[in-house]
């Protein structure tokens, strides 16, 4: 029998891909010990109950990627190109571990309020990112909407079975994130040579600026 150390990293990882292949409603400690190599008892003598051993596989996952990410962001000499490297590095991750990428982005909504929690506390922590040095008044609320069109975005992607296609939302997230910061101008010219030029505010239609003063 594997050491218990070993044994939980196992039986982590199989929770993982079972989560991720059936969905964490129809995910049983029988089929993730089976998983595992390992006999049921195994997986009991590791952990409370299936939201258990969901947390220790979110937790872990998710401090490996916001580690990743907070290194590539910190690599970059200016705030524009750290949002820009730590945005790349999260949908390349994310892309490269679909079955993880689906168990904490998709199945994460159904699992019990640990986990959402955790959900959360994850969600929050990428606040840090977007600490601008140039605009320190940008509320919470503000970053907290930016990280969860992202997120949205991600799940969709998810959802819908395009996550090695994470990596390809680059550009329009990057472009996204930078809006609330700086000029039209140069975030869009995140989007490349297909970039609308900033143009002017449309006028009103007709009569719309009267009943709007």
């Amino acid at each position: 029998m594997p050491e218990e150390p070993d044994r939980r990293v196992r039986l982590i990882n199989a929770f993982v891909r079972v989560a991720a292949d059936r969905g964490f409603a129809r995910t049983s400690a029988a089929a993730v010990a089976a998983e595992a190599r390992l006999p049921e008892q195994a997986f009991h003598a590791c952990f409370s109950d299936l939201e258990d051993c969901f947390l220790a596989a979110y937790e872990y996952g998710c401090g490996v990627l916001y580690g990743r990410v907070s290194d590539a962001y910190r690599a970059e000499p200016t705030w524009h190109d750290g949002i820009r490297a730590g945005l790349r590095v999260m949908f390349e991750v994310m892309a490269s571990a679909p079955a993880f990428t689906r168990m904490s982005v998709v199945e994460a909504t159904s699992a019990g309020p640990r986990v959402r929690r955790a959900r959360l506390r994850a969600m929050s922590g990428y606040r840090a990112f977007l600490a601008c040095p140039g605009h320190p008044g940008i509320p919470d609320a503000i970053r907290d909407a930016i990280i969860g069109g992202i997120y949205g975005t991600i799940y969709d992607y998810v959802d819908t079975g395009r996550t090695t296609e994470l990596p390809g939302l680059l550009p329009a997230m990057t472009c996204f994130t930078l809006l609330p910061y700086t000029d039209i101008g140069d975030a869009l010219r995140e989007l490349g040579p297909s970039a609308p030029a900033p143009g002017r505010r449309p006028p009103y239609p007709a009569g719309e600026a009267t009943r709007n003063t």
